[in-house]
């Protein structure tokens, strides 16, 4: 038999596999990855939009220090700039205007309580102008508490103007 008369012809291999289109693994592995970073996205924005919150309530820990220490004009000068920085960040620039009952009354408007203008919260106003020491620990501390309940009942987004 002589192999030239034999029909045969070479063998051709397969078209090596391509990388288009992908298997099924691959388009849920990507959809995956994708939900993944837009779902870390969203969290990320969420908590450097709460950062300022969570200093406040820092702040408001070292005003309960010096509560402690008995340096109760210091606690109630912390608590009122921690307040202000902390509307000027939520609100507008216009908010570190506001003096007096305004200010106070800005404060009940940011959450369903009325403390600031009608309880504790007006020790805010009536303390820078009070001589040093005439503030009491019980006073102090109710002012410290409601300024904890008033920036754990804030929500934080987009500046709101007013």
């Amino acid at each position: 038999m002589d192999p030239a008369s034999l029909a045969l012809r070479d063998i051709h291999l397969p078209e090596p596999i391509g990388f288009w289109p992908l298997a099924y693994g691959w388009w849920l592995l990507i959809a995956a990855v994708v939900i993944l970073a837009l779902v870390g996205g969203v969290l990320w924005q969420r908590w450097q939009r709460r950062r300022p919150l969570r200093e406040a309530l820092r702040a408001l820990e070292s005003a309960t220090l010096l509560h402690q220490q008995g340096k109760l004009d210091e606690a109630l000068q912390l608590v009122s700039q921690t307040l202000r920085r902390l509307a000027m960040t939520l609100a507008a620039p216009t908010v570190a205007g506001l003096t007096g009952d305004a200010w106070l009354a800005w404060l009940d408007s940011r959450w369903s309580r009325e403390g600031f203008q009608t309880g504790a919260g007006k020790l805010l106003v009536a303390a820078p102008y009070r001589p040093t020491g005439q503030v009491n620990t019980a006073q102090t501390r109710d002012v410290i508490d409601m300024a904890r309940s008033w920036l754990r009942a804030q929500r934080v987004g987009k500046p709101k103007h007013g």
